[in-house]
């Protein structure tokens, strides 16, 4: 099956001195491990680590979002391989092409929960990228359309109250994200689960999974985290965690700019309420020998990180789908057991259950401004908007039932900080 290999990219300049060629080191840039795209047969797939290459040095985009790119990609090759088409098989009946059957064949494991429709939307936006970029480099022969470009006007109104008009260029075979929560686009278009469930899923975890998953998750529904931000935690981050006043809560620094860096969302800054017990429960973990072997096999990029895979690898690698492995393997031992809510559970629910627990939390104890106000903090929104959606949910969804104790008694501590 197709295969992804990390290539080390060493960037150099021209230089042309009396008609001799140099190829010289470029001083302001650093040595990439660029992803790289291999068939079935172990031959390259030229074209999609061409645009790799154009990612990083002709758009200037940032290696984790070139890797979100080849993932979605290597994605597309594997599924192209598995249905024996070629990636450039644009027949005149548009419903045999491959983009459109591949289209189809996302939206029907969208609809069947197998892929998030977040998931979904980017890996179909990525494909539509890579078909765009090698049109526009003449790398295919297709003398029609690929797909029709339609436009829809967006108005925009600033801060001081000034309108503008957008006009944004679509491809028709992309696939809108849809919300799977009463119409309302939560993060990502995920729903969050029902609170009752909650300890069921962190005690089959315990019992029936790598304590490294259980870890995970909790920081998940109890801090909200993003699993990119989750798995580039550092030991240093929680040592360096602070006691809030009633000592059951403490925070901990993520962020690019937080002593150590932790990767977030938009790069963002900020401090995330954590229980303490969770805290002491994580570095009780870091210390111990399970995690000391693997910081054994580990290379010295990753030694500082909590979380490694038994090889010492980071657990987002682009090569590495262990937390995909793990989630797959938790909920077929939750089915086994009877639990339904593993039907359809994502490791991304955890946080949308975490911000929609919180927001109705903070909506019996404080004004609603106050209340967007921290749950826009303790989930690092990029803007209040997001947040708002929490608040029209709660609203629309009257059927939720009422918070377990055995859950939100770790909301407790809040109230007094």
């Amino acid at each position: 099956m197709t295969k992804t290999s990390n290539i080390k990219l060493n960037l150099h300049t021209i230089k042309i001195d009396d008609q001799r060629v140099e190829f010289l080191k470029s001083n302001n840039t650093s040595d990439y491990d660029l992803p790289q795209i291999y068939w079935n047969n172990n031959k390259a797939w030229d074209e999609a680590n061409l645009f790799a290459y154009d990612l990083l040095v002709n758009e200037d985009l940032s290696l984790k979002t070139i890797k979100s790119y080849m993932f979605h990609l290597h994605a597309y090759a594997a599924w192209l391989e598995n249905n024996n088409i070629d990636w450039k098989h644009f027949p005149e009946m548009r419903s045999e092409r491959c983009l459109i059957l591949f289209r189809g064949d996302l939206i029907k494991k969208r609809n069947s929960l197998e892929l998030r429709p977040s998931t979904v939307t980017h890996r179909m936006r990525s494909i539509i990228k890579f078909y765009r970029w090698v049109k526009e480099k003449n790398l295919i022969d297709i003398d029609f359309p690929m797909w029709k470009d339609k436009t829809y006007t967006k108005k925009i109104v600033n801060r001081f109250g000034f309108e503008n008009t957008l006009e944004i260029i679509y491809a028709d075979v992309s696939i809108p994200l849809v919300s799977q929560n009463n119409n309302i686009g939560l993060e990502g278009g995920i729903s969050p689960i029902n609170p009752r469930e909650v300890p069921n899923i962190i005690n089959v975890a315990k019992k029936h999974s790598s304590i490294e998953l259980y870890l995970m998750l909790k920081l998940g529904f109890y801090t909200g985290m993003r699993i990119g931000t989750i798995c580039d935690l550092k030991v240093a981050t929680l040592e360096n965690s602070i006691l809030l006043k009633n000592k059951s809560m403490s925070t901990i620094h993520v962020g690019p700019n937080s002593s150590p860096p932790v990767s977030t969302k938009y790069s963002k800054d900020g401090a995330i309420l954590i229980p303490t017990d969770l805290v002491h429960e994580l570095i009780e973990y870091c210390y111990s020998t399970r995690r000391l072997k693997r910081v054994g096999n580990a290379v010295d990029e990753n030694s500082d990180l909590i979380f490694l895979t038994r090889n010492g690898g980071n657990y987002l690698n682009l090569n590495n789908k262990s937390i995909n492995v793990s989630m797959h393997r938790l909920r077929v031992s939750g089915l086994n057991l009877g639990y339904d809510v593993f039907k359809s559970f994502h490791f991304h629910q955890t946080r949308s259950t975490f911000a929609t627990v919180l927001m109705e939390y903070c909506l019996k104890k404080m004004s609603a401004t106050n209340a967007i106000q921290l749950v826009k903090d303790a989930c690092m929104h990029k803007d209040e908007s997001v947040t708002f959606k929490y608040i029209k949910f709660l609203e629309k969804s009257k059927n939720l039932e009422k918070i377990s104790n055995e859950y939100t008694n770790v909301f407790l501590g809040i109230e007094n900080e």
